[in-house]
């Protein structure tokens, strides 16, 4: 559909039947842009810390369809494993 999303996350995800997973609906196109060419430099502005990538974080690429496949990773190794991979509970640096 040529959409970045910009916050793909657990809590963006809707689940209708846990019987059958076909049915997830992502949801929250708030921050959502039409995939362009162009550059997109709002990037600072956009998503969840903890669902960043690291270039985005460190400023180094304008935002891009490759921002969500890292936040749809890391979404679905949480979802897989119950805890998130970057992050502990506590942690506060």
């Amino acid at each position: 559909m040529n959409v970045i999303h910009r916050d793909i996350k657990p809590e963006n995800m809707l689940i209708g039947d846990y019987e059958d997973l076909s049915k997830i609906k992502l949801i929250d196109f708030g921050l959502a842009v039409e995939y362009t060419k162009d550059n997109i430099l709002d990037f600072p502005k956009c998503g969840t810390l903890l669902y960043t990538p690291p270039e985005q974080v460190a400023k180094n690429f304008m935002y891009a369809k490759k921002a969500d496949m890292w936040a749809a990773g890391i979404t679905m190794f949480e979802l897989l494993t119950g805890y998130h991979p970057l992050y502990e509970s506590g942690d506060n640096h």
